[in-house]
């Protein structure tokens, strides 16, 4: 028989539960899903590396020696918007300064992609080089088609050579980018 612990919400995640096994109980994890997992790992082991959030993170986070550890709080922040108190309050820190430098740093990055001083070829070593989930480079470049739209709508590309450059230039490795897609497709059907 399984004894199951939910959270005050059944969301269908059951988490620490115990499993009666021959008289001795096993504290079974919880389980996440593997998409969270993939991006707590990046956080985890970018930490000290994505420092810079342009903002004072977590101060507001409550220590309790009876909390909850950092990667549940780290989960119910990210998924529900909720502060637990933390028994690791500055691994917390980390991992939601880390979230918020990243962030910060898609922007200053899709702003170079707009402006075209970043090339992809550039930025895909970047994401190699920090093992950045495939959502980091999508990210970059959907902030970058609205930053061109935001300058192709207000004109600054007519007013300064710059602009109209980063603007050709950006269309042509599209261009580009798709005819090589397209010629992969041919091959690979």
């Amino acid at each position: 028989m399984v004894e199951h612990l939910l959270d005050s919400q059944d969301t269908g995640v059951r988490f620490p539960y115990r499993l009666p096994i021959f008289g001795f109980s096993i504290l079974m994890r919880r389980k996440y899903k593997p998409t969270f997992e993939k991006d707590y790992n990046f956080y985890l082991n970018q930490r000290h590396v994505f420092t810079f959030a342009g903002s004072e993170i977590g101060s507001n986070i409550q220590y309790s020696e009876k909390g909850k550890d950092a990667k549940q709080c780290f989960h119910k922040l990210d998924s529900e918007g909720k502060l637990l108190p933390c028994s690791e309050p500055q691994l917390l820190k980390e991992l939601l300064t880390c979230k918020a430098a990243v962030n910060l740093q898609i922007k200053t990055w899709a702003q170079s992609r707009a402006e075209y001083t970043l090339s992809l070829e550039e930025l895909k070593e970047m994401m190699e080089y920090y093992q950045c989930p495939d959502w980091v480079l999508k990210a970059i470049e959907n902030q970058k088609f609205k930053i061109i739209k935001e300058l192709v709508s207000s004109n600054k590309y007519k007013q300064h050579r710059f602009y109209a450059d980063a603007l050709a230039f950006n269309l042509a490795e599209t261009l580009s980018n798709e005819r090589v897609e397209q010629e992969t497709s041919k091959h690979t059907s």
